[in-house]
């Protein structure tokens, strides 16, 4: 089964990039990610660790990068993911947005596809966000996803408590067809330094009688380290 959206990614490897930079000084960001599970919106896509790596550049809110994750090719339906993005941010008093195209192809495998994600995020006190975020592919098959996510960050220097749920519905290019499942995930990610960031979480999904193979409950560790 192939990833469904670049959720996992965007958690795992573009935290680096500051969007608030000027037009004569476009940042760059570049970091190595390592996961004892790559999963995706309620979906395993690797038997254990996953690596992952990403580029990007941004300036004035707008951005633009590339990432690789290996997975495992009876899962994800090839031994690599990659991607290539494109979007813009901002925010305007206790609210924030982001807007972002994004382009999937793979090793091994013909298939590729393009889907646009938008999020708004609401800054409830200076400690809790809440997040609404909604994708569409635009080529292959119809496939939507719907998520809402909680930040918390803590007292704790460094530490951050995070939960979602979302809901994916997909006809998987067939004609008269149309499967949906839940997912959700709780987990903490702590600021080791600058540079390093762990993470905790636990996933699970639910698919009803789909019988899709979404995961069924796992705890996944993860090291983010962003230059």
């Amino acid at each position: 089964m192939r990833p469904i959206t670049k959720t996992a990614i965007a958690a795992l490897l573009v935290t680096a990039a500051p969007i608030a930079a000027s037009a004569q000084n476009v940042a760059i960001a570049y970091g190595l990610s390592f996961s004892t599970e790559y999963v995706s919106q309620g979906f395993e896509l690797s038997d254990g660790a996953s690596l992952g790596a990403y580029v990007e550049a941004a300036a004035s809110g707008a951005y633009a990068g590339v990432y690789a994750q290996t997975g495992d090719p009876d899962l994800l339906g090839a031994s690599t993911e990659f991607g290539a993005y494109i979007g813009y941010g901002n925010t305007i008093g206790s609210f924030s947005y982001d807007i972002n195209y994004n382009y999937y192809w793979y090793d091994d495998s013909d298939d590729d596809f393009t889907e646009i994600v938008a999020t708004g995020t609401y800054a409830l006190t200076d400690a809790i966000y809440a997040s609404l975020s909604y994708g569409k592919y635009l080529t292959t098959y119809e496939q939507s996803s719907i998520s809402a996510t909680v930040d918390y960050y803590t007292d704790y220097p460094g530490l951050t408590i995070s939960g979602t749920y979302g809901q994916v519905e997909s006809d998987f290019g067939f004609t008269d067809y149309n499967a949906e499942w839940n997912y959700w995930s709780l987990g903490a990610s702590y600021t080791v330094s600058d540079n390093v960031t762990i993470d905790l979480t636990y996933y699970d999904a639910d698919d009803g009688e789909e019988g899709l193979g979404v995961t069924e409950g796992i705890a996944v560790v993860s090291v983010m380290i962003d230059f």
